[in-house]
């Protein structure tokens, strides 16, 4: 079952994503992708070229998109990945999307609240 039906499954009453720091979140991107592609952290500069520097081809970033799906309960969809070219561009983008998720998530969750009370 994938993360994206498992999310949409989760009743809107359920805990509301919790605060993490865009330092921690950039600490978490840069050891899913050191590790995925197997570079030292240090490589992992915001304008470096995952393509062109790295080397990082299409089932790369299939591969990374997945590893930060599992790593943050978001989705990355392929129109997503495919406008990264850098790692600040990867950063920027799970930085989006857990932004999107808290803002779901918060609707959802005042929705859910208004119903009870209503």
């Amino acid at each position: 079952m994938s993360l994206a039906i498992l999310d949409a499954t989760r009743p809107a009453s359920a805990s509301p994503v919790p605060r993490v720091s865009p330092d921690t979140v950039q600490k978490r991107i840069r050891r899913v992708v050191a590790h995925g592609l197997a570079v030292a952290s240090d490589d992992l500069v915001s304008d470096v070229s995952l393509r062109d520097e790295l080397a990082v081809d299409s089932l790369d970033m299939v591969e990374l998109g997945l590893a930060l799906e599992r790593e943050f309960s978001v989705v990355c969809s392929d129109r997503d990945l495919t406008r990264v070219r850098s790692y600040g561009d990867l950063v920027g983008m799970v930085l989006r999307l857990l932004a999107t998720q808290r803002a779901r998530r918060s609707v959802d969750g005042f929705a859910a609240g208004r119903a009870i009370g209503a």
